[in-house]
């Protein structure tokens, strides 16, 4: 939490303004807007899920969609070997393909990788309207959208499905200064189970 904290110090002695997102697992992501068409993200994932886990994915998804489920979903994965970063569509509730094997783009770029204070940080941007339509959710400032999440293993270099316990949804407002407090992220329940699409 003190890194955040730094970050977060940073940002303000130096003018720039960042959303952030706290997420289970000790997952963060933290966006800037660099240009006025552009966002950047520092995807932080701890070393635990590096050590144990093939591949890690973040994505978004609109409020007012009514599937539940990661369906009808932007999705980027990001496979630690070789450090691929893909951009995908989720049809419905089966293993997202990639974008440009369904007739679509990777608009994503992976600008940096770096190792901070126990965590590897997958610096990407994309356009916020991609015009990828079909594959891609424009995000538009100050909107809220659900930031979808979920790590697993991969087969022959390729992601596969995630145990239903490595994925889940988080609120945000997509804003510069957005700092994610909790208070509107899923709940666990009586068991302190976390239930992510309750």
């Amino acid at each position: 939490m003190e890194l955040f904290k730094a970050i977060t110090l940073v940002c303000l002695i130096s003018g720039t303004y960042a959303g952030m997102e706290n997420l289970p697992y000790g997952f963060k992501l933290i966006w800037t807007f660099p240009t006025k068409d552009t966002v950047l993200f520092d995807f932080f994932i701890p070393n635990e899920i590096l050590e144990n886990w093939r591949w890690a994915g973040i994505g978004f998804k609109h409020i007012d969609e009514p599937d539940p489920t990661m369906g009808h979903s932007e999705l980027i994965t990001i496979t630690f070997d070789g450090d691929k970063v893909e951009d995908r569509w989720a049809h419905g509730h089966l293993t997202p393909q990639p974008d440009t094997k369904d007739g679509g783009y990777n608009d994503v770029i992976l600008e940096e990788k770096r190792n901070e204070h126990g965590y590897r940080v997958y610096s990407f941007s994309r356009p916020l309207e991609t015009y990828d339509s079909v594959h891609d959710v424009s995000l538009v400032k100050n909107e809220k959208y659900w930031i979808m999440w979920a790590f697993g293993q991969t087969f022959k270099g390729g992601v596969i499905a995630h145990p239903m316990w490595n994925r889940g949804k988080d609120l945000c407002i997509f804003s510069e200064d957005y700092m994610d407090d909790g208070s509107d992220d899923p709940f666990f329940d009586e068991d302190d189970h976390y239930s992510p699409f309750s």
